[in-house]
């Protein structure tokens, strides 16, 4: 797999607040092994389903949470 550099470049990963849990907000949330739209998917959450975040990395608009499993797209959820 090919990284454009620039892309790379955008990327800022921050550590989450201890124990920091977002409530799913969609019918189904997929987990992807990489915090990319198009990686693989890993699992997938459910509506109302807490998931807890120990990382997060913005990469251009989208904000992605570290999980045990993978990694989601925190628009599809709310920080309870």
């Amino acid at each position: 797999m090919l990284v454009d550099k620039k892309d790379k470049a955008e990327e800022k990963t921050v550590k989450a607040e201890s124990g920091t849990q977002y409530i799913v907000t969609t019918p189904a949330l997929n987990c992807r092994a990489l915090p990319d739209s198009n990686a693989d998917i890993v699992k997938t959450f459910k509506f109302g389903e807490t998931v807890a975040v120990s990382s997060i990395v913005m990469k251009g608009a989208d904000v992605w949470g570290k999980t045990k499993a993978g990694w989601v797209n925190t628009v599809y959820c709310e920080k309870v």
